[in-house]
């Protein structure tokens, strides 16, 4: 199975409370990767590992966004075992949160979650058990579920400060290189954001790292939270088995640049190192 289960337990010793240990895991349904558009099917499993009953355990699971993974949306979650919702609304970004009655000991209780991907990607889960009252936990475990042809690969960035370039422009180059040559990239993103001060807004003037068309480029304008700057954001589609190149936004030689800053991935690729770079 694709899921990535981490089992976690804690047995810190009180002297108000019964020692409670807890072991939780949180796995999928999916051997390898699941084709685009099928159900996911999570359990989450609970164990009470000590010896006497505990009451009250309460499982908070939500999605978990990070650079390398894309938001799950839960469509249905049931349990066999006695227990409510403590919170029942289990699409939205903060997931949904079970009380079980009571876990005997040595006795495991479940949850099943049904999920939809919107698309292909790598999608991760965090179930976290808590016993109210308790001094031991929380107790955490999360899900790693890929759907569709998902790659590993690895993509370098490098921004490079700006420099003289055409007539009355100056060029900010970013390079772009697939570090892991024989892994056939899917299509990409690259953003190149530029935070400038206030000034005209220009029109697109972009070079693309793969040689496809300047048009595919869509050129933004945006407010930032320093006072009299905005930024000026490329965002470069590239295309499929992408290998290296240099992309190029050009403005006018009178603009003050603050920063640069550009990033390149998609939910298609695992890039563990990350893909992204800035000047200064």
């Amino acid at each position: 199975m694709s899921g990535t289960t981490v089992l976690a337990s804690s047995c810190a010793q009180s002297t108000v409370n019964a020692a409670t240990e807890v072991a939780i895991t949180a796995q999928d349904d999916v051997a390898g990767s699941a084709p685009e558009g099928t159900a996911v099917h999570f359990t989450v499993t609970v164990v009470n590992l000590g010896s006497a009953t505990v009451s009250n355990v309460q499982i908070q699971h939500r999605p978990l966004v990070d650079a390398n993974t894309s938001f799950i949306q839960f469509a249905q979650v049931t349990s066999p075992n006695p227990g409510s919702f403590l919170d029942s609304n289990w699409g939205d970004a903060d997931g949904y949160t079970w009380a079980f009655n009571s876990i005997p000991p040595n006795q495991p209780s479940h949850i099943f979650v049904t999920a939809k991907p919107a698309k292909g990607g790598r999608y991760k889960t965090q179930a976290t058990a808590t016993v109210p009252g308790s001094l031991d936990g929380p107790w955490t475990a999360v899900s790693m579920t890929n759907v569709g042809n998902v790659v590993i690969g690895d993509l370098d960035v490098t921004v490079h400060a700006p420099t003289a370039g055409p007539p009355g422009l100056k060029t900010i180059s970013v390079d772009v290189k697939n570090l892991t040559p024989s892994v056939a990239l899917p299509s990409f993103q690259l953003q190149v954001e530029t935070e400038v001060d206030q000034t005209a807004f220009p029109a697109a003037n972009v070079i693309t790292p793969d040689g496809s068309s300047a048009g595919n480029v869509s050129w933004r304008q945006q407010p930032v939270s320093s006072p009299n700057h905005e930024k000026w954001t490329a965002i470069f589609n590239v295309s499929q088995h992408f290998q290296a190149g240099t992309a190029e936004v050009r403005i006018p030689s009178t603009v003050v640049v603050h920063s640069v800053r550009a990033l390149a991935g998609d939910p298609m690729i695992i890039d563990a190192n990350g893909a992204a770079s800035t000047w200064p």
